[in-house]
């Protein structure tokens, strides 16, 4: 029988106190305490105050159903927070800020010097990105298919990247109830005809089964001490976790072959995780001082920050989706991203006139000599009406109460596929470059779908035959 709430409640209810019951060691509550802090940084800029039997955010004492029935107040933030009495659809507020981030951008993302304007080297840029994913794909789709066998899912990979079958060193496969020992699939695989020691980093598994360690990584998103800076709490669990299994056989493969290349390859929660192990290998000097190395990063979100700044090294590749939204989330954004729809709800503007202002032409799109499209303010139309006094309230909100983590590697490149087949490249090379895309959860069309592996694999359908690696070497200086 219900207890008297919302249906909804009690399945939310009944659902997180199974979860924390079933897998008492993968940090739930921390994920509540996270939705409590994010409702607590929206109730400190706003009338709303939060209920006086909110118990401190670090109470470890805190019993299974008392957690529990925190993150449920979550839900009643939305009736708290009332600034006039007025509805206000989400969709519609979002979408004022999707016209706004497309003219605040215009400093850095349509500049011609961010554009690889040679079409050849586009071109054989793309070849080494598209090879390294199939290459990753390849493995995640032996995964799926996954045998009971370990001998046959190492044939399986072994067949799907074209090694021997002994060349597949190192399987990590591990779905741990103690998120302290979790990390992602991982394998260290040797290619002697290319000189090739591939680490590679799987991304959240949801196929087959999905995994519930790898959705908690992505989850703890707080930021905690690591590598003399402040990192995604997740992914930097997993990342030393990584490097407990994979640091020996990996130095005894450089050993053994001293004139072999090493690549860290991964996506999106591999992504992140392999950034923060290529740092620790850098950073701790694990590997022979002759030895080349490389991270390709797909779809790797803001993860790390550091007084410091021996996280932007050359050889750390990013590579984002053209609209790739989620290669921009983080704990900060998400809760900055709310307190920028709040700051636009206290102007008490009508569904009438926001809705004529998402139908006023604020972009205007242009095409350079290169067939590049952009676009660029209106300045006519921000003049009018009431565009200032929102970009002024949205452009206000600065801190979100969490850490604002950056963007891993010292080259990130935004790649989209033209429908003549050529691609539009953009290569940001700097940190303060970087913190542009960084520091806001970006709204694009297809944000989500872009991320998503078939997104990928359509970006890089018809490339990565005959690929030279060469061509990133004139990017590490």
């Amino acid at each position: 029988m219900c207890c008297g709430c919302r249906c909804g409640k009690c399945c939310e209810k009944t659902v997180l106190a199974l979860m924390q019951k079933l897998n008492p060691g993968l940090g739930v509550k921390e994920i509540v305490r996270l939705l409590n802090l994010i409702r607590k940084r929206l109730a400190e800029e706003g009338n709303y105050q939060p209920p006086k039997q909110l118990k401190d955010e670090k109470d470890s004492s805190t019993d299974e159903e008392d957690c529990v029935d925190e993150v449920l107040k979550l839900s009643e933030v939305a009736d708290d927070l009332k600034l006039d009495g007025k509805w206000r659809p989400m969709v519609v507020t979002l979408g004022l800020m999707y016209k706004l981030q497309k003219i605040q951008d215009d400093s850095w993302y349509d500049v011609e010097s961010v554009f690889i304007s040679d079409k050849e080297r586009r071109r054989h840029i793309v070849d080494v990105f598209g090879f390294f994913w199939k290459y990753l794909f390849s493995i995640s789709y032996a995964l799926v298919l996954r045998k009971t066998e370990s001998k046959k899912l190492q044939k399986a990979i072994a067949d799907g990247v074209d090694v021997k079958e002994e060349d597949v060193i190192v399987m990590h496969m591990k779905d741990a109830k103690n998120l302290q020992e979790h990390a992602p699939d991982s394998f260290l695989i040797i290619h002697h005809d290319r000189k090739e020691i591939v680490l590679t980093l799987c991304g959240t598994k949801l196929t087959p089964t999905p995994s519930l360690g790898d959705i908690m990584l992505d989850l703890h998103a707080d930021s905690i001490d690591y590598l003399g800076g402040r990192a995604h709490q997740g992914m930097a669990i997993a990342a030393e976790n990584i490097i407990k299994v994979m640091e020996e056989p990996l130095q005894k493969c450089c050993r053994e072959n001293p004139d072999y290349r090493v690549l860290v390859i991964g996506y999106s929660l591999g992504a992140g995780v392999a950034q923060l192990v290529t740092l620790a290998l850098i950073k701790g000097k694990k590997l022979p001082e002759e030895t080349k190395l490389y991270c390709l990063a797909y779809g790797a979100p803001p993860i790390f920050r550091s007084s410091e700044e021996f996280y932007s090294p050359k050889n750390i590749f990013s590579i984002v989706h053209h609209n790739d939204g989620l290669a921009t989330f983080s704990l900060h954004t998400l809760t900055k991203l709310f307190l920028q729809v709040r700051a636009i709800d206290s102007l008490k503007l009508s569904r009438r006139n926001m809705v004529k202002l998402l139908r006023s032409k604020l972009v205007i799109e242009q095409t350079d000599s290169s067939g590049a499209r952009k676009h660029v303010c209106n300045p006519e139309v921000l003049e009018k009406g009431e565009w200032k006094t929102i970009l002024s309230k949205v452009e206000s909100v600065k801190s979100s109460g969490f850490d604002e983590l950056d963007m891993v590697g010292g080259n990130l490149f935004m790649v989209k596929r033209c429908e003549d087949e050529d691609y539009v490249i953009r290569h940001l090379n700097s940190l303060s470059v970087m913190r542009n895309l960084s520091s806001n959860l970006k709204l694009r069309s297809d944000c989500f779908s872009d991320h998503m592996p078939w997104g990928y694999t359509g970006l890089f359908k018809e490339s990565g035959e005959g690929y030279d690696i060469s061509v990133l070497d004139e990017y590490l200086n």
